[in-house]
């Protein structure tokens, strides 16, 4: 199942489809940044919003990245 693309501007309509929903966002970016009205749908049909788009290539929050380390160092020294 695929994720769907449909940009408009004016009467003119673009439509594609990515298995990937980074690879739909990346491309849903592209065109919004150059005029386009985008809308993205999930395979279910549910509409996507488009600023957990952002989310998405939002560099990783090293607090986290920190988080899982020591959470990883636990587990490690956990009797088994």
């Amino acid at each position: 199942m695929a994720y769907k693309i449909v940009a408009t501007k004016g009467d003119e309509v673009l439509r594609s489809e990515r298995e990937s929903l980074l690879i739909a966002a990346a491309k849903a970016r592209v065109w919004a940044r150059v005029g386009w009205h985008v809308v993205v749908t999930d395979p279910d049909g549910n509409t996507l919003d488009p600023a957990e788009f952002e989310k998405l290539f939002a560099p990783p929050d090293p607090r986290r990245a920190r988080l899982r380390e020591v959470s990883a160092r636990l587990r490690l020294a956990a009797p088994a």
